[in-house]
């Protein structure tokens, strides 16, 4: 390595002079390099990235006679792979394996609302005092994972499950409106309300089975609350956003009929913020 090289900086080069001097850049070379990196996808993806524009380069120029372009072919493909991955490490929550908050602002800068959206906010009871200051943070840490599995079983493949921290989620559900509970949930809801009452019992059913299953020495009633907001034309995806925040909110506050649920309701958005002062 000369003075002052990175470790990726000094695999670039040596391809680099490799491929125009020598006749023996090989798929096993190339793997030695990728070893020197340590298998870290982002040094990867910047290895493969930097390495597939010098092939490009010196194929323009007539420098690159001995370079098989099946290993040009899996350079791209390893660039465009390990681009994939980096993408997923900067948008996945490490312990529940559901987006995280980078993978929210993502989508609600991309996504028309003018197509429909629902939101929910999902969040745990007394998770600090009953779950991580009761019986410390690793099992806190395996009730949120637990959570996180039932919003990934109880929810549509196209709808975006988040972590948006601590023990906080939320659900965006793409070309989702109050008329579409009947037609694009699998079961038969009546109405936004029916839809969330069976979301929340299926999740807290599926989280306290998991507890008493792996550490049948807790106790613990587990218990969360849901708010939702449904888009009706008026707002932005960031506005729906703190629509259903507040609804959340008003169901941990207010316990609307015990029930730990509330649907916002944007004729007393002056009420909803009044109370959250």
């Amino acid at each position: 390595m000369k003075n002052g090289e990175s470790r990726l900086e000094e695999a670039v080069r040596q391809f680099t002079e490799l491929a125009r001097h020598d006749t023996s850049i090989t798929f096993p070379r190339l793997h030695d390099m990728e070893r020197t990196l340590d298998n870290d996808p982002l040094l990867l993806m910047d290895f493969y990235g930097s390495i597939g524009i010098e092939s490009l380069s010196m194929a323009e120029y007539g420098s690159l006679p001995k370079l098989d372009l099946n290993l040009v072919d899996y350079i791209q493909k390893k660039h465009n792979i390990y681009s994939h991955k980096v993408h997923d490490m900067l948008n996945r929550d490490t312990l529940t394996g559901l987006g995280n908050r980078r993978s929210l602002e993502g989508f609600l800068e991309s996504y028309d609302i003018s197509k429909g959206l629902s939101v929910i906010f999902v969040d745990l009871d007394n998770f600090k005092t009953g779950i991580n200051d009761a019986y410390g943070h690793d099992f806190g840490d395996a009730v949120l994972g637990y959570a996180g599995e039932a919003l990934g079983k109880f929810t549509r493949d196209s709808d975006l499950k988040v972590r948006n921290g601590g023990d906080e989620f939320v659900v965006c559900m793409p070309e989702f409106s109050a008329a579409s509970f009947s037609d694009d949930v699998s079961h038969d809801f009546k109405s936004p309300r029916d839809y969330i009452s069976h979301l929340r019992t299926e999740i807290m059913d599926y989280v306290q089975r998991r507890i008493d299953e792996e550490h049948p020495d807790k106790k613990v009633d587990f218990c969360l609350s849901l708010g939702m907001a449904i888009s009706d034309g008026s707002c932005s995806s960031d506005e729906l956003l703190k629509r259903a925040d507040l609804a959340m909110y008003h169901a941990k506050s207010e316990a609307e009929d015990s029930s730990h649920m509330h649907i916002y309701n944007p004729a007393k958005a002056g009420a909803y913020r009044a109370n959250n002062h």
